[in-house]
């Protein structure tokens, strides 16, 4: 026992008297000490086990006790303010036995987890080491300005900022916490000298929300169109959280201009979209408060760590081609999945073409700084490069918020789920986050401290943007259906054409006559000037018969019948079958012409123009079996990287007159736009050889002439997705 050195007054004893004067050595102490919402709502105390503690504590208090620090903000995303009224407050109450006035020194010490030095104190004040119950007071402002008055009640703040608690509030970050009640100073015997309780500031859960387009970065020389993806996708899925399969539409009108044997949609398409579409991922945090309902509130942020992990969540494709390619490293990847792999033009197993960039953030403010991304972001250090870290805004537009850029890769096909977790959890006293794992996903945690995505599948999408054929008369294409053969690309092509148009009567005979009078003398006697060539009927063009041609001829040029046949024959029109061949080719330049004049290049897209046959004398002489072209993909005078046009020459009710189906139509129009996307045929072809584009393990590629029901091949199918056509062998077997 210590030495007490203590002055006692005492009154003397009578003579005559018996009885004594009896002196004993003061006793004090703790004897519980508590958070407090009310006296059902409590923290659990602790006392060391030597102690004994001259008076009985309360029963009850729980371990798991919380609150939600600092003023509350109303959650309403179109009133997103802080409510100055709104708190969640609790007492710091403790019961000291100091009958005796003995207790000279006490202080309070928080702790965080694993901690051994503790990172706040409060010295106690005299008047706050009474004996019995005490509840400390605190300072706040009044309602309206004014003075400050004081209050039994306590938000959080520990009365000062610094790195570890920057508004100077207790955080989630360092919780669960750990305060402890140490008198440090009296005079008599210490019964209890200290106790201690444990409290939380917990999230509650999260709700996932699209962030801000002000977010996504803008740079001057950038697509000009790169932040559509994130507000059609947003217009489309209103909560990121709902489910089904959420498609992010990549625009990437890319087309023919310098052959298609080669690598250049890969490259054009990687010029527009590198690092992927932008599209800003928030979260609203949730802080659990003392009634263990959800609230907002900002100040316990702090610097509170959420991870965002991401999962690679293609499935094989059914084409034995792409999935083959697509296993390429499925394993060994970080995440694995079948994602297409960095090797390849993707992300999958990339550390530095991430999903989630790192993002230096700004100062919270009441308004976004346009171009910039608001939270600062980190990649995860160790285990989980592919994953990031972020960190939240604790006042401001974006208050009681954290999020991250989601950037994708640009491959159509690839899909995406995103987990967020908290992530303040700790493994050891090194501050190693408990998350940080070389694990497959989802990570173990306790279900309310995480929210997934729905998934997010990568399309690409061209547009058509006109359609127009020469008369009323023409058979309207379905091109659903001959944009549907497109779908297994993941490219859409997207009908933004409006209505289909006819070309203007007067229009059409100027620009028609302006092509003929560029023909030789002779191939104009091939027309009758007489003959409207617009009311005559949908063909592209009408022309004379061959033995009709020769009599103008010969009454034209005064020639003799048989100067006429000789020079016919000599010029290859000789007969009605290469007199019909001659002037197809001729029609089809004439029409690529004509119809040039309505290529639309105020948009980026492609246009249909329509004829019923490119000549009058087509339908006898395919019947006959001629050659025919029923469509190109033309080489319009304004096509360009970002313009085509495709030329239909048999319309559905032409095809019926000889023996064939609107689906044939279709299909013709499908394997044209397929040359316009930059695939060619597969050798050999008409001659054609050295293309290494297809899968030779099958013959019923779209881009063939295979006499049956045709799909894209594999190869032609990543390709669209934007794949690296250099690391794909045609083998298909190799590419796994």
């Amino acid at each position: 026992m210590p030495k007490i050195t203590r002055k006692a007054y005492i009154a003397r004893t009578g003579h005559d008297q018996t009885h004594g004067n009896k002196i004993v050595a003061p006793e004090y102490g703790i004897i519980e000490l508590r958070l407090k919402k009310d006296d059902t709502n409590k923290s659990k105390s602790y006392l060391p086990t030597a102690s004994t503690p001259p008076r009985k504590a309360e029963a009850g208090g729980k371990d798991e006790f919380c609150f939600a620090p600092g003023n509350q903000w109303k959650d309403d995303d179109n009133d997103w303010t802080e409510q100055k009224d709104k708190h969640d407050r609790v007492k710091i109450w403790y019961h000291l036995f100091n009958p005796f006035s003995v207790i000279t020194e006490a202080k309070l010490q928080l702790f965080r987890r694993w901690d051994k030095v503790p990172l706040w104190e409060r010295e106690l004040k005299p008047e706050e080491l009474l004996d019995g119950e005490n509840e400390l007071e605190f300072e706040y402002d009044k309602p309206g300005g004014g003075d400050k008055e004081k209050k039994k009640e306590w938000d959080g703040n520990l009365g000062a900022e610094d790195e570890k608690f920057p508004d100077g509030f207790v955080t989630a970050e360092h919780s669960p916490y750990k305060l402890r009640l140490v008198l440090t100073k009296g005079e008599g015997i210490c019964q209890s000298p200290q106790a201690w309780t444990f409290f939380n500031v917990l999230v509650h859960e999260f709700k996932l929300v699209w962030g801000e387009k002000e977010c996504i970065e803008v740079e001057p020389g950038t697509y000009p169109k790169i932040r559509t993806p994130f507000e059609e996708l947003k217009k489309d899925f209103s909560d990121p959280e709902a489910g089904g399969l959420a498609k992010i539409y990549l625009n990437s009108d890319i087309f023919n201009v310098n052959g298609m044997d080669n690598n250049t949609l890969f490259d054009e398409y990687k010029n527009i979209w590198e690092k992927g579409p932008q599209i800003p991922l928030f979260a609203k945090v949730y802080i659990r408060n003392s009634a263990g309902t959800k609230v907002i509130a900002p100040k316990a942020l702090g610097k509170t760590k959420f991870l965002w992990d991401w999962e690679s969540k293609l499935q094989a494709s059914s084409n034995t081609f792409a999935a083959n390619a697509e296993n390429y490293d499925k394993d060994a990847s970080k995440p694995k999945g079948m994602n297409c792999h960095k090797d390849r033009g993707g992300k999958r197993g990339d550390d530095t073409n991430k999903v989630f960039p790192d993002q230096a953030g700004y100062d919270a403010a009441d308004a976004l700084t346009d171009g910039t991304f608001p939270f600062k972001v980190e990649e995860m250090k160790d285990n989980r490069k592919f994953a990031a870290f972020s960190l939240g805004w604790r006042k401001g537009k974006l208050a009681g918020k954290t999020g991250v850029l989601f950037r994708p890769s640009r491959m159509a096909g690839d899909i995406y789920k995103i987990t967020l977790y908290s992530a303040h959890e700790i493994t050891d006293d090194k501050r190693k986050p408990r998350l940080d794992v070389d694990t497959d996903a989802p990570l173990k945690i306790e279900a309310s401290l995480k929210k997934e995505t729905h998934e997010f599948e990568i399309w690409r999408r061209c547009h058509l943007i006109r359609y127009v054929k020469k008369t009323s008369s023409v058979t309207d294409m379905t091109i659903g259906n001959v944009f549907s053969y497109y779908e297994a690309a993941k490219l859409e092509i997207k009908d933004d054409k409006g209505s289909i148009q006819t070309y203007p009567a007067s229009e059409w005979n100027s620009e028609v006559a302006s092509v003929v009078n560029g023909w030789t003398a002779n191939e104009q006697f091939a027309i009758d000037s007489t003959v409207n060539q617009h009311s005559k009927g949908g063909d592209g063009m009408y022309i004379r018969s061959r033995t009709k041609f020769r009599e103008a001829l010969m009454a034209g040029k005064s020639w003799t019948e048989t100067k006429a046949r000789n020079w016919m024959k000599n010029n290859s029109l000789g007969t009605d079958a290469k007199y019909a061949d001659y002037f197809q080719d001729k029609g089809l330049e004439l029409l690529t012409t004509v119809f040039d004049k309505k290529m639309r290049t105020d948009t980026e897209g492609c246009c249909i123009f329509q004829v019923k046959w490119t000549h009058n004398l087509m339908k006898s002489h395919f019947a006959g079996g001629g050659d025919l072209t029923d469509g190109m993909a033309a080489d319009f005078p304004s096509g360009d990287l970002n313009h085509c046009g495709f030329l239909s020459t048999m319309d559905a009710t032409a095809a019926g007159e000889v023996g064939y189906t609107a689906a044939d139509v279709d299909i013709t129009g499908a394997h044209e736009f397929g040359h316009h996307f930059m695939l060619p045929h597969p050798a050999p072809v008409n001659g054609e050889s050295g293309y290494q584009a297809h899968d030779t393990s099958v013959n019923d590629c779209l881009m063939s002439y295979f006499n049956g029901p045709r799909s894209l091949c594999g190869f032609c199918q990543l390709r669209l997705r934007g794949w690296d056509k250099s690391k794909l062998l045609e083998g298909g077997g190799n590419n796994k």
